[in-house]
């Protein structure tokens, strides 16, 4: 018994287990699950988004990436600078990057 939501449960569980195995490889010391606020979802979430970390030469490259970087907002008359953020790049990540930050 128990049916489709059994199936879903079991297949819910392997790729959690995947998603687990893929972080120990790509994180051993476990060094984002360090930081507070990341924990074992946003750990796996940051690191599929980055990648390689060497990609990024600058912390300032890795940050318009995300798009957590203030806009300059100019017209003729005025130079506003950090009014907003440029939310460029993965919404997701920038999300879990926020929660984190405000936890």
């Amino acid at each position: 018994m128990g049916g489709v939501s059994t199936i879903i449960g079991t297949e819910g569980d392997a790729k959690e287990k995947q998603i687990e195995q893929c972080y120990e490889k790509a994180d051993p010391e476990k060094l984002l699950t360090s930081i507070v606020g990341i924990g074992e979802i946003t750990a796996p979430t940051i690191l599929s988004y980055f990648g390689e970390p060497e990609c990024f030469a600058t912390t300032r490259k890795a940050q318009g990436f995300v798009g957590l970087y203030p806009e300059t907002d100019a017209s003729g008359e005025s130079d506003r600078k950090g009014t907003a953020l440029s939310k460029n790049g993965p919404a997701p990540l920038r999300r879990d990057l926020f929660l984190v930050a405000d936890s």
